[in-house]
């Protein structure tokens, strides 16, 4: 039995909490004293307890990237080397069912992680993609032309729905919009992480600094999962995607306006000093 909460499928739930989860992991390592780190550690065992429950390949190695990459830049030795050590020993303290899923595809890794239906899928998208290269079939079209680009037969005789999503989102978006939108979608992508790298190194802030990891965090979860999930086509997690770019923009935002206030000039200016100081800290005030 599969961890599902309110989601149609386990692997939903799964794209839901690898996006959150490392979030609300960096923020308990790495900002949070007394009893809110006793409280967040005890809402980030729950996280953990259901990425495992949902038994999805995916959200777990996207989850295990995020807190690689936490600890590695914040240089958290012990954290990288329980790790490592969990990666070693992983094939023989999973489940037998995994273990014999494992067997059953001749421990080919790609297999292992994707099924042969969805490897079958990705061959059929790309033939959409050849067809169209540039600029793709157009936006929300995939699955009603996924049909015509079926080969025949498929990836180990395995017969797909002629109505199917690509279970990749950036494959789903090179076929709808092309090379040309699906290189938009990758550059914007590099450019937001380069805005959480700026926001980490040059704040001045713990709590911000620590936001910025852990939200780039969670924004590379999200992206490792939908190398197996059509994830920004589901509009029910979607949002998260949408909603940890908005912090991030947030936190940009906070930090122009701190340092506005620390500029001599306005610092005489009381009343515009005294209106800024109240859009950062009503801002902050959840935290």
């Amino acid at each position: 039995m599969r961890a599902t909460a309110s989601f149609k499928d386990a692997n939903t739930l799964g794209i839901y909490l690898s996006a959150l989860a490392p979030v609300i992991f960096g923020l308990t390592l790495y900002h949070f004293r007394g009893i809110k780190k006793i409280a967040f550690v005890l809402v980030s065992l729950c996280a953990l307890a259901g990425v495992a429950l949902t038994y999805s390949r995916p959200t777990i190695l996207a989850v295990y990237v995020a807190l690689f990459l936490l600890a590695k830049v914040e240089k958290n030795k012990l954290l990288i080397r329980a790790l490592i050590i969990l990666a070693l020993i992983s094939p023989f303290i999973v489940p037998k069912p995994v273990r014999d899923w494992a067997k059953q595809v001749q421990y080919n890794p790609i297999r292992f992680m994707c099924n042969d239906d969805r490897i079958a899928v990705y061959l059929n998208t790309f033939n959409m993609i050849k067809a169209h290269p540039v600029i793709g079939l157009g936006a929300n079209t995939f699955m009603k032309n996924y049909k015509l680009y079926k080969n025949n037969p498929e990836y180990r005789n395995i017969i797909t729905q002629d109505y199917m999503y690509a279970h990749n989102m950036y494959l789903h978006m090179a076929a709808e919009i092309g090379l040309l939108g699906l290189a938009i979608f990758l550059w914007l992508i590099i450019v937001l992480l380069i805005e959480c790298a700026i926001i980490y190194m040059k704040s001045e802030d713990f709590f911000v600094e620590n936001c910025a990891l852990s939200l780039a965090a969670g924004i590379i979860a999200f992206l490792v999962n939908g190398l197996t999930e059509s994830s920004l086509y589901s509009s029910r997690v979607a949002l998260i995607f949408w909603f940890l770019i908005g912090l991030v923009f947030a936190l940009k935002k906070f930090i122009t306006l701190r340092r506005i206030i620390s500029n001599p000039q306005v610092s005489r200016d009381k009343e515009l000093k005294k209106y800024l100081w109240y859009v950062m800290t009503d801002s902050a005030n959840f935290y």
